[in-house]
């Protein structure tokens, strides 16, 4: 039977509390440091915009300006989720394993 269906393999331990922990920080992480680059990138846009006169160049600066708050809006819905105590983000990481099995 081995020959057909082969053989189980070894499993992997499953995540512990502290390696859960770990992911879901670095994750918190990572989008508050996006964010912290968009904003200073977006910063620099703005002092730009206010240097330049009313005209058509200040449009393409504006357009990176906009690209630059479509990123940062796509990231703000990932960070309520950092700033939970660790607590509540284990319970929300751990309850669908706990409901499977």
């Amino acid at each position: 039977m081995k020959k057909i269906f082969g053989s189980k393999k070894n499993q992997e331990p499953p995540p512990s509390i502290q390696d859960a922990t770990d992911r879901i920080s670095k994750r918190g992480d990572s989008v508050d440091e996006k964010i912290k680059k968009l904003d200073a990138e977006l910063a620099r846009y703005k002092d730009q915009i206010k240097k330049t006169s009313p005209s058509p160049a200040q449009e393409p600066i504006k357009a990176r300006a906009m690209r630059l708050l479509k990123q940062r809006r796509m990231y703000l819905p990932n960070l309520p989720f950092s700033c939970f105590p660790i607590f509540l983000r284990l319970i929300i990481y751990l309850l669908p394993i706990v409901i499977v099995t």
